[in-house]
């Protein structure tokens, strides 16, 4: 291989990447290492984490999953801000120069939640949801816990409750998915 440093090195699977991204490239999306002058954050085979300005919060925790499934988490006010799916993140304007301004997820079919709280008590199931941001409303990001795959859990408290939420990307093959985890 010329390029080492793409997919490990393994000719075979540059070469199926190239097939597979001229065959369907809107569905498969860039090979990895194409995009030139860019520091992009790929996860292989484990989750890889990006914490700074991200598109939507300050105080971003974007993760990348191997599934090609990403989220944009908000630290401040302990929600999901935003989920993708194919690339992850251009980390080059952070880790080069000033690292000025929040950088947009590379991936496609960007879905932004909304800003409201993650949870809240309602009096009836009738009453609206309420629009307080998260931490006005008494919420506190307490952290993360990697597990083996190095998937954050995120840990939070409203009202007394310890939350802690885990994203779980699942494959169309993933046949043991049978509901929420």
């Amino acid at each position: 291989s010329a390029r080492p440093d793409i997919l490990g090195g393994d000719t075979a699977r540059q070469i199926a990447a190239i097939w597979a991204f001229l065959t369907d490239p809107k569905d498969v999306g860039l090979p990895d290492g194409l995009v030139q002058g860019k520091i992009e954050l790929v996860a292989d085979k484990e989750a890889v984490m990006y914490r700074n300005f991200i598109k939507g919060s300050p105080r971003s925790i974007g993760v990348g999953y191997p599934e090609k499934a990403n989220l944009n988490w908000d630290a401040n006010d302990a929600r999901l801000v935003s989920i993708w799916h194919g690339a992850f993140i251009d980390a080059s304007r952070h880790w080069t120069g000033r690292g000025v301004g929040f950088e947009a997820p590379l991936g496609d079919h960007l879905i932004a939640l909304p800003p409201n709280a993650p949870l809240a008590k309602l009096a009836s199931p009738n009453d609206p949801w309420p629009t307080a941001l998260a931490r006005e409303s008494g919420f506190r990001f307490l952290g993360y816990r990697l597990d083996d795959k190095q998937r954050p859990g995120f840990r939070y408290s409203f009202n007394g409750l310890s939350v802690e939420d885990h994203a779980v990307p699942v494959t169309k093959a993933d046949e043991k998915f049978a509901g929420l985890e």
